[in-house]
């Protein structure tokens, strides 16, 4: 695990806020970073300020040695100051100002150990902060916190990927799977018919065009049947005009008077 994480694992939320790399103050006045800073939310810790400065290469520290007034520009705004390490072998006890602590990781570096007990600064107000130092603070919210909105889709993205591994998971994605094959054969259905099967009347025009393939053969008799009636009338008044006289009508006789 990094220092970072580490820290943050020290100073569980909500008992704590903790930022990483803040400076110490904002604007052009910036000129110094704190690694991170912890603040405690509980009253019972006193909203206690405490500064963290990351170690992970010994000649790192002998320059950080040389020159506090790099960690001075935070911790002036701390209540407590520590050194974090990444071994036992970074920063010798003797070494360090008063009244800074000492964290170590452990070899596995799945927590810290505590070598030096941190003291608080004298002096210090706990009942105010300089705005400017608040300000640096409250500009790496963003980048220390989630959102709601992020973490619930990383939710939904791990628990998809955890249950895409159970027998339920494989059933699952096999059922979509067939949904979205059948999605396209219906899509097809309607481009190729025009016939929307979705739609409450497409079922309705589906069972009336089966049901007159279904009934096509009788149809087809009962229109044949009427032809052949209406081919033997056409026979029949035909020879009937044959037989018609072929002369014009007879005229009646004027009586002589």
């Amino acid at each position: 695990m990094t220092l970072a994480g580490l820290v943050n694992q020290a100073y569980p939320s909500p008992e704590w806020a903790v930022f990483f790399e803040v400076m110490n103050t904002t604007g052009f006045q910036a000129s110094r970073t704190a690694d991170a800073v912890a603040l405690g939310i509980w009253p019972s810790r006193g909203h206690t300020l405490v500064g963290f400065e990351f170690k992970e290469d010994r000649r790192d520290w002998l320059r950080e040695k040389k020159n506090p007034a790099k960690a001075e520009a935070v911790s002036a705004h701390c209540d407590l100051w520590w050194v974090v390490a990444g071994s036992d072998q970074v920063v010798k006890i003797e070494e360090l100002p008063e009244p800074w602590g000492l964290y170590v990781a452990n070899p596995d570096r799945s927590k810290l150990k505590t070598v030096k007990l941190a003291q608080p600064f004298p002096d210090r107000d706990k009942t105010r902060m300089k705005r400017t130092f608040a300000a640096a603070m409250l500009r790496k919210v963003s980048e220390t916190t989630v959102p709601r909105v992020e973490l619930d889709r990383l939710v939904d993205e791990r628990v998809k990927a955890a249950l895409e591994k159970t027998q339920a998971g494989y059933e699952l994605r096999e059922l979509r799977e067939t949904v979205e094959r059948q999605r396209k054969v219906l899509e097809a259905f309607k481009k190729a018919t025009g016939v929307e099967l979705n739609s409450w009347r497409g079922p309705n025009r589906i069972a009336a065009a089966v049901n007159a393939v279904i009934n096509l053969p009788e149809e087809r008799g009962i229109l044949e049947r009427a032809a052949g009636n209406l081919e033997a009338a056409a026979r029949t008044m035909r020879e009937a005009v044959k037989l018609w006289p072929s002369g014009g009508p007879v005229e009646e006789e004027e009586t002589a008077s």
